[in-house]
């Protein structure tokens, strides 16, 4: 997994299990708040699917955080509100850049890969669920 796919992942991640790594981190190692985390707005870009045109479709709303691990620069942006989770996040980033409670890392990402998964799957067959069947229609 990439260190760019951490922040999507560890979104999907309960804060509690977020709360007990984190307090383990932040107790063995020295964890400086950059920026403290802060709300802000983004714009969303989309593909248009037919041209291939990107187009941008409205604001999002997001929480950013930027904080120093032992020297090393970590940063989270998360969908809504959720200043914990944004600070929690840039920690486990700046961890993964410096090689250091990886394992831990990815575990949390990997649970979160899975959940995501699940939820998309869900959302799919609500979709395939509702199509029309237009040979009854006639």
């Amino acid at each position: 997994m990439q260190r760019e796919d951490l922040n999507f992942y560890l979104q999907q991640i309960d804060v509690e299990t977020l709360k007990e790594h984190v307090a383990e981190i932040v107790d063995k190692e020295q964890v400086k708040v950059l920026v403290e985390p802060e709300q802000t707005t983004i714009m969303l870009p989309v593909q248009e699917p037919v041209a291939k045109v990107n187009f941008y479709a409205g604001e999002v709303l997001v929480t950013q955080c930027f904080v120093e691990v032992n020297g090393v620069k970590g940063w989270a942006m998360i969908q809504g509100i959720n200043n914990f989770k944004a600070k929690a996040i840039a920690i486990c980033d700046a961890c993964f850049a410096q090689g250091i409670y990886v394992e831990q890392i990815l575990k949390m990402a990997k649970q979160g890969l899975s959940k995501w998964s699940k939820q998309v799957e869900k959302y799919q067959k609500l979709s395939t669920e509702t199509k029309v069947n237009f040979e009854v229609m006639e």
